[in-house]
């Protein structure tokens, strides 16, 4: 997935730690045969290259995950969507992109041709996709990390590991405590592209967090910043003043992909419908260049105070 990732467990669980390491790597490879679009092997790459309208038979855990998008794609009009590959490479943010420039009105107009999650299908039993246009491609770098997180953790579960801190690419998920006692720390980061503070500390325990921004994949052109955040609505990266999102959830998937939809709407919308769907969400908006005001949800509030 081209990122990194962590994995935190108290020194006294008993197990081997070249075996666990080990365990963590095998996870993590099975996610990636799935679902990276930089492997060419992959299920995924081997769905967008399909041109066919037949069933296309995928993992329970790949068919679960795009119904999972398509459930935040419904709730959102469509600001989150896996199917956005060819605007992510039109914007020069994916595994075909060039050189990074502004495209036309005409370009943005054929790549969303290309688009829609409504052109796919996903179905349970037997697992399997659909597309309705041969041109359609996935593209799930706004949830698979955090699935990937989820797979992690019920590993360790399954291992008989109870507290433990799992973190790919910045998305994680906390069981148990640190120690102890000790409830697990976690810090939003405060979204400036110069380096790496604490916005916001919190304890938490037995929770996933995901946070997206627009500040660290970006690059600019005539002093206008273009984000790899991409409305799927409009074909272009988001304007508005909201620097990042960090959605609080039972699942880490869920909190991935609710953090990159409710970036493309904005604190304004995502706030209502964040309040609306119960999400405990965090928005840190500019106010100038390198201000920011935090706006959260009643759910957030209700859980952590105005922090």
């Amino acid at each position: 997935m081209g990122t990194t990732w962590s994995v935190r467990v108290p020194a006294t669980h008993g197990g081997n730690e070249g075996l666990l390491r080990a365990a963590i790597g095998e996870t993590l490879e099975a996610v990636e045969q799935e679902m990276s679009h930089y492997r060419e092997d992959s299920t995924i790459s081997r769905f967008n290259r399909r041109s066919g309208s037949t069933w296309f038979p995928v993992s329970k855990e790949f068919a679960r995950l795009v119904m999972r998008a398509d459930h935040v794609f419904r709730e959102t009009n469509g600001a989150f969507d896996v199917t956005c590959a060819p605007l992510v490479d039109l914007w020069g943010f994916g595994p075909k992109s060039g050189d990074a420039r502004v495209p036309t009105t005409a370009d943005i107009a054929a790549a969303m041709n290309r688009t829609g999650s409504r052109h796919l299908d996903a179905r349970a039993a037997p697992p399997a996709l659909r597309k309705h246009i041969p041109e359609l491609e996935l593209n799930l770098s706004a949830i698979a990390k955090g699935h990937a997180v989820d797979r992690v953790g019920r590993m360790l579960v399954d291992r008989g590991i109870r507290d433990w801190l799992v973190e790919v690419g910045g998305e994680l998920k906390i069981a148990g405590e640190r120690a102890s006692g000790v409830s697990w720390t976690i810090a939003i980061e405060r979204p400036l592209a110069s380096g790496r503070l604490a916005h916001t500390a919190l304890e938490v325990e037995d929770i996933a967090v995901a946070t997206s921004g627009d500040y660290l994949i970006f690059w600019e052109h005539e002093g206008r910043r273009f984000s790899h955040i991409i409305d799927p609505r409009t074909g272009r990266p988001v304007r508005h003043d909201t620097a990042s999102v960090s959605v609080f959830a039972s699942t880490c998937a869920e909190a991935d992909a609710w953090a990159t939809a409710l970036l493309v709407l904005g604190a304004e919308r995502g706030l209502e419908l964040a309040d609306t769907l119960g999400l405990a969400v965090s928005f840190v908006v500019r106010t100038t260049a390198d201000q920011f005001d935090v706006k959260t949800s009643s759910a957030y509030r209700r859980r952590y105070g105005d922090r």
